[in-house]
């Protein structure tokens, strides 16, 4: 069968993280916690890897350096994925808890070790530094092109490793809902082809299924967390997205099948 190519999608590696940045894409300002399974998740990684051929794969949270088995995580999708890029996204305060994560980056590459930061600036790089201590790197620091934030790169200058750290200092997150706490509401968009367009999510596999938008995978979960997937008023608002499913890799495979018969 041939397997659909896929750009990117994106894979939690802990759901709790070690800041509350409110209007987090994961709503991690509302103090959720948990780590998924990594047999679990490799169960469903390799069903999907029957299916799709991905270019990219992005391994995030939370944050993931919470996770103790990230090298786990990392080898094993390295192992279902052998020529898919690893991009690993952290928020960096861990770093010298895994004194060696970046090593153990370049030995899995090609991938990107992406550092959104949100404090300490000049103590997370300080912490990059030490790790790249006597390789072949070099700095680079531009503003990006919205001028929002700045981003720094570091280049390893070996040709048969592409791999790269990338450091972006974003001025805020883009908080997708209106209100805060138990009662949060949609946007009200009716140009819904406007409203995708505009969007910025990427693909996320969720409990087994693939999401065109994290937040609709993880909108139920929030709504049940804050209490108010059980008030049937406030809920109304959400129920048409509430009423959307993410695509299993059964669903899928029957619907390549199906185009084959």
């Amino acid at each position: 069968m041939k397997k659909i190519a896929m750009k990117y999608f994106e894979v939690f590696a802990n759901y709790g993280c070690n800041l509350k940045c409110i209007g987090c894409s994961s709503f991690c300002d509302y103090m959720v916690k948990g780590i998924p399974e990594w047999e679990t998740v490799e169960h469903d990684l390799k069903e999907w890897s029957n299916i799709l051929e991905v270019e990219n794969i992005g391994i995030l949270g939370g944050e993931p350096l919470m996770n103790a088995e990230l090298y786990k995580w990392l080898d094993g999708i390295r192992n279902i994925y052998d020529h898919s890029f690893v991009l690993l996204v952290t928020n960096g305060l861990l770093l010298d808890q895994w004194p060696d994560l970046v090593s153990k980056m370049i030995e899995l590459a090609p991938g990107e070790l992406m550092i959104t930061l949100h404090v300490d600036y000049d103590g997370i790089l300080e912490k990059i530094q030490r790790q790249i201590k006597n390789s072949k790197y070099r700095l680079i620091k531009k503003p990006h092109k919205d001028q929002t934030y700045y981003e720094v790169e570091y280049i390893l200058f070996d040709k048969d490793k592409q791999f790269s750290i990338h450091i972006i200092e974003p001025d805020m997150f883009l908080k997708r809902y209106r209100g805060y706490g138990e009662t949060i509401y949609p946007y009200e968009n009716k140009n819904m082809e406007e409203a995708h367009e505009l969007c910025i999510d990427r693909p996320l596999m969720y409990e087994g299924k693939l999401y065109r938008c994290s937040k609709m995978a993880l909108l139920k979960r929030h709504l049940m967390m804050t209490g108010q997937y059980y008030n049937e008023k406030e809920v109304e608002p959400w129920k048409p997205y509430l009423n959307y499913e993410g695509v299993s890799y059964k669903d899928a495979f029957n619907i390549i099948q199906s185009r084959l018969a």
